[in-house]
């Protein structure tokens, strides 16, 4: 006796099926449901009495401040995490635009 195996038939939700289509929700339900699991397995992992790494809960409870107010700027290097963000991605764009610059210069 074999068993069939049909696409149509596997574990999805409705609303995701209609709005993305039958492959693309059983995409999203796959991906959060490993996200979960690793996020699970991570805080267990960090329950002891010193963990080596933080819970995602101490992450989250420790981090709300700067994860709902992004944009605050109190002068100097109390910023939100917008800021701090987007200074990073100066300092990358600068290295990437300078490299080439310096690469040409030495004749590669």
């Amino acid at each position: 006796m074999a068993i069939s195996y049909s696409r149509s038939s596997a574990l999805t939700l409705p609303f995701l099926s209609q709005w993305f289509g039958v492959d693309r929700a059983r995409k999203i339900i796959t991906s959060t449901v490993a996200t979960l699991i690793v996020l699970g397995i991570w805080q267990l992992l960090c329950m002891g009495e010193n963990p080596a790494l933080p819970a995602p809960l101490t992450v989250i409870t420790d981090t709300w401040e700067l994860i709902i107010d992004p944009f605050f700027n109190n002068g100097g290097t109390d910023v939100g995490l917008f800021w701090q963000i987007l200074a990073s991605l100066k300092r990358v764009a600068i290295g990437f635009l300078w490299l080439p610059s310096s690469a040409l210069r030495w004749g590669f």
